[in-house]
């Protein structure tokens, strides 16, 4: 038998998963800050959803859509993003507060070629706001990224931004001729396709730096295409009061054709550019009116978390699993060693105990094998004295403390 998982897949290690949990937990905490509440929609979707024109960014999506029949002949399919789950949660309780804030993590799948940091189930993680007019809403999507990416230790991250009526308004005064959803497609991936295939589709070479261009500011930008746009101005505006430092506006954003209609986003950890984005939004103002024929106004934001967790993972984020290993010597001192940890575990300490007994040495190389911080060794004549031994394994020093200092001594490392 062939035990080899599927092509484009993963599972997670250890080390993997922790990092899942840490982006997962954090997420959660800042999100509820915000005002933003929990959503769980089902992964298995109805066909004919999945494959609305007005709930999905495009046909080719029902090639990358993963869909059979059921026993009783219904068409089903997995969920290639959470939004369309989300919109059609929308369209079944229109009776939601507005506006609706929801935060949403889970298993999202897609049939496309596999590649690096490109899956074909993957975890999302998103934050919407369902019939928020204001483009203070979209500032504090990327405000709530931004508090995230900091968290998580990845500070060198950028937001780039755009407008999707700002560059259909240049393509219509700079190039009425050509036609705009397949120029828009072009600038989208300006960054993949070299700068004769970008000419070769009809556009000006003294345009090609100014779609690859990013801008500091948006008076910048404003300046050198000499256009105002009103919503990117008020974007900065609010993003500078909320505190966020971290953005550049750049022509060459332009995200999902027919279903953004105003701000759009796309974020790059510096020096991980080529990882793609982890973490992309933006307005999507006419959807929902096109589907239950009520406006609603909407921003999102979804984070590619298993690219943010490769790069973590790159960058040696990983939290630590155990922070203390009770060793035992000898052996009968095993029952010790669990009212001792049973102390540490009663007050939050993350403990690691072999209960098959190996030797001091083994037990040791153990607990550095498991990247543990922290080892009190249990022994016979120590206790006689009631005293165990600390060790710090990254220092290499240890010292004799009170069995009833333990708790104290580790709770005191820990908040360091």
């Amino acid at each position: 038998m062939d035990l080899k998982k599927l092509k484009g897949v993963r599972d997670y290690s250890h080390d993997e998963a922790l990092l899942l949990e840490k982006i997962h937990d954090t997420g959660k905490k800042i999100f509820k800050k915000y005002g933003y509440l929990p959503l769980d929609t089902t992964a298995l979707e109805r066909w004919e959803v999945l494959t609305a024109k007005d709930v999905n960014a495009g046909d080719e999506i029902k090639e990358q859509t993963y869909n059979f029949k059921d026993r009783g002949g219904k068409h089903i399919g997995l969920r290639f993003d959470l939004t369309v789950s989300l919109i059609r949660y929308v369209a079944e309780h229109q009776n939601i507060n507005i506006p609706f804030k929801r935060y949403q993590l889970g298993k999202v799948y897609r049939y496309e070629e596999a590649k690096r940091s490109r899956y074909r189930e993957f975890y999302q993680m998103d934050i919407d706001v369902v019939g928020g007019k204001s483009i203070a809403y979209d500032a504090e999507i990327l405000a709530v990224a931004h508090e995230l990416f900091n968290s998580l230790g990845l500070k060198n991250h950028t937001f780039l931004i755009n407008n999707r009526k700002l560059i259909e308004k240049i393509l219509s005064q700079k190039y009425p001729k050509l036609d705009k959803i397949k120029a828009m497609r072009t600038i989208d991936k300006i960054d993949k396709i070299s700068k004769e295939e970008f000419l070769k589709e009809g556009f000006k070479e003294e345009n090609y730096q100014l779609f690859k261009r990013e801008f500091n500011s948006y008076e910048e930008l404003s300046k050198e295409i000499n256009q105002e746009c009103k919503d990117l101005k008020e974007l900065e505006t609010y993003l500078k009061l909320m505190g966020v430092k971290n953005y550049k506006f750049s022509l060459k954003i332009v995200r999902g054709l027919g279903y953004y209609t105003g701000n759009v986003f796309e974020t790059f950890i510096q020096g991980y550019e080529d990882v793609g984005s982890v973490g992309s939004g933006g307005r999507y103002d006419t959807v929902f009116e096109r589907v239950i024929k009520r406006p609603l106004p909407a921003v999102g934001y979804g984070f590619g978390v298993d690219r943010i967790l490769d790069v973590m993972l790159k960058e040696g984020l990983i939290p630590e699993s155990f922070m203390v290993y009770v060793a035992y010597t000898p052996e009968e001192m095993l029952k010790e060693a669990i009212r001792i940890r049973k102390e540490l575990i009663k007050n939050n300490i993350p403990t690691y105990l072999n209960y098959d007994y190996k030797s001091l040495t083994n037990q040791i190389k153990e607990a550095v094998k498991r990247n543990i911080k922290w080892l009190i060794i249990v022994g016979k004549k120590d206790l006689e004295d009631n005293k165990v031994t600390l060790r710090d394994l990254e220092k290499g020093k240890e010292e004799k403390i009170g069995v009833k200092d333990v708790l104290s001594r580790l709770g005191s490392r820990r908040k360091r």
